[in-house]
């Protein structure tokens, strides 16, 4: 079965907070991270998410960027 869990990241200008949450099962994990495209990328990669939700700010443009890059896809 296809996994249902979305990342959710909530940029912050230093650090972040990434949320991983699966609606079926309502189990989220929290980490702490630097915000830096290099530690979203070690998010991004911690797991396989088909669905990437994060908020419209400064940091979005390349968020959405590290998201759409082929290697990362899953899902």
């Amino acid at each position: 079965m296809k996994t249902r869990t979305i990342l959710s990241p909530d940029f912050g200008r230093y650090n972040s907070v990434a949320c991983w949450s699966n609606p079926r099962t309502r189990v989220a994990e929290f980490c702490t991270i630097q915000t830096t495209p290099e530690e979203v990328r070690l998010v991004l990669n911690r797991k396989p998410v088909p669905s990437v939700g994060f908020e419209a700010c400064s940091q979005a443009d390349w968020g959405h960027d590290l998201c759409e890059t082929p290697a990362l896809r899953h899902g």
